[in-house]
């Protein structure tokens, strides 16, 4: 219930990591914890351009489910899938991007295209982007980070 006129300040993209994961007993880890691992996935921690960020990474059947979060909240939900097309000679590949929940900005569709490029995962990809700043430098640095879990 909202009481006197004071409006609740909670959104949709506010929801927690916690709130989204199977297992209760896994909670984000600090930035001195081990990563922790699922049956498909993990989680963990790393400092990106001196914050906080919990990182969780599962590889379902049909596609990777990939958060990156400073906030500890989902923030924007992206479907990212690769597919190739041939102009004239030169096959080139093509990703189609979809705001599944969030804010629909060019620097999310374009963050989340580099790292999908860059990491060449076999299946489609769906991201979740909660990070206070998406500069190439903070962008090769998610790169990097997913890449050493990812192997």
């Amino acid at each position: 219930m909202i009481g006197r006129g004071k409006l609740s300040s909670r959104t949709t993209a506010d929801v927690k990591l916690n709130s989204i994961m199977i297992d209760d007993s896994i909670e984000p880890t600090t930035v001195n914890k081990p990563t922790k691992k699922q049956e498909n996935g993990v989680i963990f921690s790393k400092p990106i351009n001196g914050l906080h960020t919990d990182f969780f990474i599962n590889s379902y059947t049909d596609r990777y489910f990939i958060i990156i979060t400073q906030t500890g909240s989902i923030g924007t939900l992206l479907s990212v899938e690769k597919d190739t097309t041939r102009v004239e000679k030169e096959v080139a590949e093509v990703y189609t991007i979809k705001v599944l929940l969030g804010k629909d900005e060019e620097d999310v569709h374009t963050a989340a295209r580099f790292l999908a490029g860059q990491l060449d995962l076999p299946k489609p990809i769906l991201f979740s982007f909660c990070v206070k700043d998406l500069g190439i430098n903070v962008l090769k640095s998610i790169l990097q980070t997913l890449k050493e879990h990812l192997n």
